[in-house]
């Protein structure tokens, strides 16, 4: 199972984001956000899970000093996000991967919804579970 920490599915911009993964099998699991204008972001990638363990999303080992936050795609109106755990029996080749939280302004923008799904549909035996968002200003 794959769902937003606290379950709420609205949320204020700025609130911290974390997301909790079941899984029953031993796999890898990578954490997007789809924006509502087709950009994609790779939050986590490839994190190595055990069978019968949750895991928090994004990890802290991934975070460090950072935090996910929500935010709304345009100031002073509402947004829908979705976050999907791509849960997979290898590693993916996230080609697409951008440097980090750190510097989310300068790589979202390069990825694009079109690129993520041509991925999903190349993969074998990929899991993908979702959360959609509405991200209130």
């Amino acid at each position: 199972s794959f769902q937003i920490e606290g379950g709420k599915t609205t949320v204020r911009a700025d609130q911290p984001l974390r997301f909790i993964l079941q899984s029953q099998r031993g796999r890898y699991v990578s954490l997007v956000n789809v924006y509502a204008d087709g950009r994609v972001m790779v939050v986590e990638s490839n994190l190595q899970i055990s069978a019968g363990t949750s895991v928090r999303l994004p990890s802290d080992a991934h975070l460090g000093d950072l935090e996910l936050a929500a935010a709304p795609l345009h100031t002073g109106k509402s947004t829908i996000d979705v976050y999907l755990a791509l849960v997979s029996k290898q590693p993916l080749s996230l080609g697409f991967h951008g440097t980090g939280l750190d510097v989310l302004e300068t790589g979202e923008t390069e990825y694009a919804l079109n690129r993520l799904m041509g991925l999903l549909d190349e993969v074998e035996d990929l899991i993908v579970a979702g959360v959609v968002l509405v991200v209130e200003p």
